[in-house]
């Protein structure tokens, strides 16, 4: 059975946002800063610098960086 290109967009952002939130609580002190402060979208944007370096620590190489 075949899948559509929206329905593999969606699995795509469903994975990618499943691995931020990973990255979030193991390895940023994101948890550590929402109890000090309760402000989900502040202590978001508190880590969001580390889970971007995270991201692109991770990404495979482009083409041609090998």
């Amino acid at each position: 059975m075949g899948r559509t290109a929206a329905g593999r967009r969606l699995e795509e952002e469903s994975v990618r946002l499943a691995v931020i939130a990973r990255i979030r609580h193991r390895h940023t002190r994101y948890d550590e800063i929402l109890m000090e402060s309760a402000d989900r979208p502040w202590a978001r944007a508190q880590v969001r610098g580390e889970i971007d370096e995270i991201l692109r620590a991770w990404a495979p190489p482009e083409p041609g960086e090998i």
